[in-house]
């Protein structure tokens, strides 16, 4: 009589993510989205080297090596998801850009940790807040990654820019009272000329 072995349940990829002793961000977000299934983006400078990668989880995650740029997230349509998470973990500091198209106002919640800092299984309890966020968008944070609310913003506002305002507001208010002058002037002239002539009028009758 035959017997069929039962085939035992595939393993978990992501208790099969491992990291070398110092490990890079990179590394270890790919080793992430790799577990998860996720497609991973590889960003390249003009000359075809690396300069990061991140990965996607439906339209409400981000997994990088570097912070966001939220204009990112309009161009996608990912900012119309009902709540957006990015995770980073990076080699040294980046900085997210808030900045986006006028018209398009969300905020998105970013988790940041230093490669540095982590280890196998800090990497394994990212892997699984991950999953459990894109099911029930709630990214539990167990490593305690730094988190920062990004908020959209349409306009940078730098010394620079209100200084240039400034000069605009001061060149628009010395042409409207230029005009003002000018238009004073003219109808002083008629007044002048039409007192003249019927001063004349009058020395001629």
């Amino acid at each position: 009589m035959l017997t069929v072995k039962k085939k035992k349940p595939l393993a978990d990829p992501i208790k099969r993510i491992g990291l070398n002793a110092e490990p890079l961000a990179r590394d270890i977000v790919i080793q992430i989205a790799n577990a998860l299934g996720l497609k991973v983006k590889y960003d390249k400078d003009e000359e075809g080297n690396i300069i990061g990668v991140s990965a996607y989880g439906g339209d409400c995650l981000r997994l990088a090596d570097h912070c966001t740029y939220l204009q990112t997230w309009v161009d996608a349509g990912t900012w119309k998801s009902p709540y957006r998470k990015d995770v980073v973990i990076e080699d040294e500091d980046t900085f997210a850009m808030e900045q986006v198209q006028e018209g398009y106002d969300f905020d998105v919640d970013e988790y940041v940790i230093k490669s540095q800092d982590m280890d196998v299984n800090k990497a394994k309890m990212i892997a699984y807040d991950i999953r459990n966020a894109i099911n029930t968008g709630i990214y539990a944070n167990n490593v305690g990654a730094e988190r920062r609310h990004l908020v959209a913003t349409h306009k940078l506002s730098t010394p620079e820019n209100e200084e240039s305002n400034n000069e605009i507001n001061e060149s628009k208010t010395n042409k409207n009272m230029k005009n003002t002058i000018k238009l004073n002037e003219e109808q002083l002239r008629q007044i002048v000329a039409e007192s003249v002539k019927k001063v004349l009028g009058e020395l001629c009758s």
